[in-house]
């Protein structure tokens, strides 16, 4: 979880890669546009995909906002 400072700090130079993530799915789903490829996939037919996108924006923008938040220690 990366609601303590701790947790952000842990990150280390992964915190880069994880901010470019989340900006691969924010910039398409801001755009109106479909965030990943995984609604052409068989497997996941079941799934209602527009939710899924929605969810994992969401979760980006969640833990961008908590990076922010611990990015002055």
């Amino acid at each position: 979880s990366l609601y303590h400072c701790a947790a952000c700090e842990a990150l280390g130079d992964s915190v880069v890669d994880l901010i470019d993530y989340c900006h691969r799915i924010l910039l398409p789903a801001a755009a109106g546009g479909s965030i990943s490829k995984i609604a052409s996939s068989p497997t996941l037919k079941h799934l209602d995909i527009e939710q899924l996108e929605a969810s994992i924006a969401l979760r980006c923008i969640t833990i961008l906002r908590f990076l922010a938040g611990h990015a002055d220690r």
